[in-house]
C-alpha cells in the first residue's frame, strides 16, 4: 500500500503506554497516523517508581529496637528489590506486546523505549524529536473514573509543544 503523507515532515510518533485497557485504542490510532504520515513510532513506557513507595512509610526507630529497626528494614529493601524487578518484567511485557501490535498491522519502524519516573518529567526529552506524541486519556489508576480525564494527561496538554491526540 502506498499512502502519501498527509502532513509533510510528521516522521516521528511518540505513543506513551501503561498497558491499562486504554491502550489499545492508543495503538490503533498511531497505527492510522503512522500509516498516513509514514512515519516512525517510538513506544515509550515509563515505570512509575512512586506508585512503589508504601504510603505509610515512617521512621519508627523511636517506637522499635534497632535490631528490629534494622531486620525490617532489610526487609523492606529486599521487598523493594523484588517490586523493581517485577515492574522491569511488567515493562518489557508491555512494550513487547504493543510492538507485536505494529508488526501485526505492517509496521515494523517501531523503537521501545523504558524510563523509570514521571511520565510527564519524561516528555522533555523526546518533545523536540517528536512531531505527534500519542496519549491515552487515562491510565492504570484511573479505570474507575470513565468520565474524568486523566492527570498525567491533561497536565502534558496544559504545555504540550507538539500535537496532542
Amino acid at each position: 500500500m502506498n499512502i502519501k503523507p498527509t502532513v509533510p515532515g510528521m516522521k516521528h510518533i511518540l505513543l506513551c503506554t501503561d498497558g491499562s485497557s486504554f491502550s489499545k485504542v492508543c495503538y490503533e490510532y498511531t497505527a492510522w497516523f503512522a500509516k498516513r504520515l509514514q512515519a516512525q513510532i517510538e513506544i515509550l513506557y515509563v515505570s512509575d517508581r512512586t506508585q512503589a513507595i508504601a504510603p505509610n512509610q515512617r521512621d519508627l526507630t523511636g517506637s522499635i529496637g534497632v535490631g528490629a529497626y534494622t531486620e525490617l528494614l532489610d526487609r523492606f529493601i529486599e521487598n523493594e528489590h523484588e517490586q523493581a524487578k517485577l515492574e522491569h518484567e511488567r515493562s518489557k511485557f508491555i512494550l513487547r506486546e504493543a510492538k507485536e501490535f505494529f508488526h501485526h498491522d505492517g509496521l515494523d519502524d517501531t523503537l521501545t523505549i523504558h524510563r523509570t519516573g514521571m511520565l510527564v518529567d519524561s516528555f522533555p526529552e523526546f518533545e523536540t524529536e517528536c512531531d505527534l506524541i500519542v496519549l491515552g486519556k487515562r491510565g492504570t489508576t484511573s479505570e474507575f473514573s470513565s468520565d474524568h480525564l486523566g492527570l498525567t494527561w491533561s497536565r502534558w496538554c496544559d504545555r504540550a509543544p507538539n500535537p496532542v491526540s
